[in-house]
């Protein structure tokens, strides 16, 4: 256990609802935990450029003007879960560590992750060496149990774009891009009333299962030559697959849809996008759908988002070298009696 660093426990009420347990919560599909994509409803592929100054749609990249270098650092509330977790993980577990989890507050929440990314025209590499979520949730008094999910990741990435114009100058107006990860991940999906922590051994009551692999993304981008501030997407996700299988974490390779509307306004700069991803197997329209906005001038952006988890709202701001980045869930669909903390994310970048 103490070689699982980053460490996300998600607990539900088993006795009200068992089948809450057969799937991981949609939050730990994020595909950028930092504050400042946080803000922006998680969009990807309908936004050309992120308030990082980094990419999410490798076509995009052939239209970034000026490199971004940076290590950055973001979390979602820590403090009493990030404590919790590290009863977990630093410490040999015993039976006080499995009793917080039915005796502190319903809901604990905590997201991190740490990076560098590097960006020119045409190329991204990144590495995440931390990625963590982190959230502890029971029910029914009466019967205490608890269901447990753990993620632990590390995420290499590299990113290369360009437009088609290398092979006719009529074709500029089209740009192509591959995204290769690889991806190492540790976790745990388990559940357990109060009574089998008692009387189960600890190994078997939190096996740890791991997988590792390689997933491409391959997308389009058109950027009309006769309305410059729209741009469209199409990408193929998921490509490849995580081994060993995995139902907790299965993603098909799936298609995503993007729509961007950039415009320089008198005073300042406005962006809209949406995303359509991982629509093939959608069982609802809302699942599929990402949404953001942003008007930024001078140093200061405001941003808003929504998508099924949750509607956010956050602002970013840079000195120089430095970013800072806010943002707060006005709304979470995967977590109860959450606090302010709870829904309160904060991102600093520093350029290198």
């Amino acid at each position: 256990m103490h070689f699982l660093l980053p460490l996300f426990f998600l607990g539900t009420s088993l006795a009200q609802d068992p089948s809450s347990l057969t799937d991981v919560p949609e939050r730990f599909r994020s595909n950028d935990l930092s504050a400042s994509s946080h803000a922006i409803g998680e969009v990807c592929y309908g936004r050309l450029i992120l308030p990082s100054g980094a990419t999410c749609n490798p076509a995009a990249l052939s239209e970034v003007e000026e490199p971004t270098f940076f290590a950055s650092g973001a979390v979602q509330n820590g403090n009493d879960a990030y404590a919790m977790a590290n009863d977990f993980i630093f410490q040999k577990i015993d039976s006080d560590a499995i009793s917080k989890l039915f005796t502190s507050k319903r809901t604990q929440s905590y997201r991190g992750q740490v990076g560098l990314m590097a960006t020119v025209r045409n190329f991204q590499a990144s590495f995440e060496p931390y990625r963590v979520q982190f959230a502890s949730q029971f029910d029914n008094p009466n019967y205490p149990a608890v269901a447990l999910h753990a993620s632990s990741e590390r995420n290499l990435s590299f990113s290369g774009g360009t437009s088609l114009s290398l092979l006719h100058r009529h074709l500029q107006f089209i740009s192509v891009g591959v995204k290769a990860s690889w991806i190492e991940r540790q976790f745990i999906h388990q559940k357990f009333t109060l009574t089998e922590a008692v009387l189960t051994p600890l190994d078997s009551l939190i096996p740890i299962e791991s997988q590792k692999g390689v997933l491409v993304d391959a997308s389009v981008m058109v950027i009309p030559p006769f309305f410059k501030p729209i741009a469209l997407s199409f990408a193929v996700t998921h490509i490849g697959q995580l081994k060993p299988y995995s139902i907790y974490y299965y993603q098909p390779t799936d298609l995503a849809l993007g729509l961007s509307f950039s415009n320089e306004l008198t005073l300042g700069k406005v962006n809209f996008s949406v995303d359509i991803r991982d629509f093939l197997y959608a069982n609802q329209i809302a699942s599929v759908l990402y949404a953001g906005a942003s008007y930024q001038i001078g140093i200061v952006e405001i941003m808003g988002g929504w998508n099924k988890n949750a509607a956010t709202l956050g602002a970013q701001i840079g000195f120089r070298s430095v970013f800072i980045a806010l943002a707060y869930d006005t709304y979470q669909s995967d977590l109860m009696e959450t606090t302010a903390n709870d829904r309160l994310s904060m991102e600093i970048r520093i350029s290198i």
